[in-house]
């Protein structure tokens, strides 16, 4: 773990980063598809803040700590995961920047955190952001606004899993993935995910997921876009995947083109 500067905000430290929420607006808001945090509660936030640089794997909390922050993921990505009672762990969900975690109940956090990519965090102490919170009400909508995004996507989670096919399944967890880089134009979509946690998270197999993919690259739906990345090759035909309405691969040939090339 790297500290790079505590408090953050100082005159001496112009480069570090700010804190980042992203979320879809629940109000009109037709100008934009997310809402960013304003400028003014982003500084605040800094002169509270602590900057951590944390290489993979490094845990930022676990499941029954004492809860004392909340951490803002600016750069990379991180897994919250559950320690179930029968001993195996659940990864609940994935945090990219302009998200926040630290869940706690009666002051102990219920999840654990952990780093599953070099990452920096804002690391925010929940005393003084209370009394921030508490003279500024602008921030306090901000964070209702977060947290109801959050809400929203555990429910999206919550149908993802309901989908009995594990091809929609991913095609939908890839989609997240994509949205998550917090643009709405096609791009690709990176793979710092491993495989062990994408299926923890999808409650399926590592090889399920696997198969899952090649069936999306086998219809056309996706392309390798280098050892860790993927891209949508096919709008249509990958919606089709997360409308429940499975394409026909794209290398198959109809039965009569069958007939047609035999004869």
């Amino acid at each position: 773990m790297r500290l790079v500067k505590k408090p953050n905000g100082s005159s001496d430290h112009p480069g570090a980063p700010l804190p980042s929420f992203r979320y879809v607006p629940f109000l009109d808001h037709p100008s934009m598809s997310e809402v960013r945090l304003g400028n003014r509660e982003r500084h605040q936030l800094a002169l509270i803040s602590t900057v951590l640089k944390l290489p993979a794997r490094t845990p930022l909390f676990m499941q029954g700590d004492s809860a004392r922050w909340v951490f803002n993921v600016t750069e990379g990505a991180v897994a919250v995961s559950r320690l179930l009672p029968a001993g195996k762990r659940r990864v609940l969900a994935f945090v990219f920047p302009g998200d926040i975690c630290g869940l706690a109940r009666r002051g102990l956090y219920i999840n654990s955190a952990r780093a599953i990519t070099p990452v920096t965090v804002l690391r925010i102490p929940i005393d003084a952001l209370k009394t921030l919170m508490m003279r500024n009400a602008d921030l306090q909508f901000e964070f209702i606004c977060k947290i109801t995004h959050a809400l929203r996507e555990s429910q999206r989670q919550m149908l993802m899993l309901s989908r009995r096919d594990p091809v929609e399944r991913v095609a939908l967890f890839l989609s997240k993935i994509e949205h998550a880089q917090g643009t709405d134009t096609p791009q690709t979509i990176p793979l710092t995910i491993s495989r062990t946690d994408v299926a923890s998270y999808l409650d399926l197999t590592p090889d399920t997921v696997m198969q899952a993919m090649r069936e999306l690259i086998d219809a056309g739906a996706i392309v390798r876009a280098g050892p860790s990345a993927l891209r949508i090759a096919n709008r249509r035909r990958f919606q089709k995947f997360i409308d429940g309405e499975r394409p026909q691969p794209a290398h198959a040939r109809t039965p009569a083109a069958r007939t047609s090339r035999s004869g």
